[in-house]
């Protein structure tokens, strides 16, 4: 008797690892790895911008280390999609070129914001001085990030690409 419990565990056993799901395709595990990263930033930055709930929250210190910390992510961001390489898919070459294209506008940007806030302590009413600009160029590479994602979706040849990135619920989260 016992030796038909095992067998019939292991069937069972057999039969789920066989139906375990289907396995992500190279543009799905690529796409997956870029809007993770993506997401990953966009949360990272909410997060510095909204400790600061309450006017007594803010203090010079606490406004730098928001600024360090999404400055930090943005180049964490540009790190992980860089290393992703190019997807293998048809378009594959294209994205890579739009993500690196992307990358090095973002990288630029992040270098003037760094020149813009400095690296040295300032007190908060010249940080505060400071964020209408900053404020802009944080615009402008969420705007890159924003028309990269649409150059990817329109790729010549990239429709597995498109319908992975599109399917992805961290990309929803970061797209309009």
């Amino acid at each position: 008797m016992r030796g038909l419990v095992l067998i019939a565990v292991a069937a069972v056993v057999l039969v789920a690892a066989g139906c375990g799901g289907e396995e992500e395709s190279a543009s799905e595990e690529w796409a997956s790895d870029f809007c993770s990263a993506a997401a990953d930033w966009s949360s990272s930055v909410d997060d510095a911008v909204n400790q600061f709930t309450e006017p007594s929250d803010l203090s010079a210190d606490a406004l730098q280390d928001a600024i360090d910390d999404a400055l930090g992510a943005t180049e964490t961001f540009v790190d992980e999609v860089r290393a992703l390489g190019a997807p293998e898919t048809e378009a594959g070459e294209e994205a890579a070129e739009v993500v690196d294209s992307m990358a090095t506008t973002v990288e630029s940007g992040v270098d003037e914001l760094r020149g813009v806030l400095g690296t040295e302590s300032a007190s908060l009413p010249e940080l505060l001085g400071k964020v209408p600009q900053a404020t802009e160029l944080i615009d402008q590479i969420s705007q890159e990030l924003q028309s990269s994602f649409q150059e990817l979706e329109s790729l010549d040849g990239g429709g597995e690409l498109r319908d992975a990135l599109e399917e992805n619920d961290d990309c929803a989260s970061v797209t309009p």
